[in-house]
């Protein structure tokens, strides 16, 4: 792990194919911080530790400002957990489907301010009709399916669209 290479990757995907758009090398803190180890491995004096929520943001940013057509971003749990991440896609209007673990605390406006609640809890709050299960390609384990919300459900409800994955094609969307 110490000496591997870590990459983080932006992918446009339509029913097309795939294509890679922009990719960026993850360099721990322990390395950024050992500007002797940068300049043997030809690391450039201006590269700062990033983490990769900030890398992934950075790069979506820039394809969103270019013109890139995107009807969502989707990302997995690491992307998911990341709240400035979601805010940049929120106040841009871009739909998302980020998926967040099962422990995440999430929060929402309410009248009275803020309120925590689950994934879990908040999904219950939705009927099993409002949900869309959509694949997000071939797993380790077989087909990744993900569950959101419609956007204009999810927008009037929520702010955001949740995800999370659904190994059984038979049962109901969860999340």
């Amino acid at each position: 792990m110490e000496n591997s290479q870590i990459g983080v990757f932006l992918a446009y995907a339509s029913r097309y194919g795939q294509a890679l758009v922009d990719r960026r090398l993850y360099l721990p803190e322990s390395w950024t911080k050992d500007r002797a180890r940068c300049a043997r491995a030809s690391i450039p004096e201006t590269v700062e530790f990033a983490t990769k929520p900030k890398m992934a943001r950075a790069m979506v940013e820039a394809a969103l400002d270019t013109g890139v057509p995107c009807a969502y971003v989707l990302g997995d749990a690491v992307y998911g957990a990341d709240s400035s991440l979601r805010r940049m896609l929120e106040a841009r209007e871009q739909p998302y489907v980020l998926a967040v673990r099962g422990s995440h605390f999430m929060r929402r406006g309410e009248d009275r301010g803020f309120e925590e609640t689950s994934p879990e809890e908040l999904a219950s709050e939705f009927e099993p009709d409002d949900w869309a299960c959509h694949a997000a390609g071939e797993g380790a384990k077989g087909p990744r399916l993900y569950a959101a919300l419609g956007r204009q459900k999810a927008a009037s409800s929520i702010g955001f669209s949740s995800a999370a994955s659904d190994r059984h094609p038979e049962k109901k969307p969860t999340t």
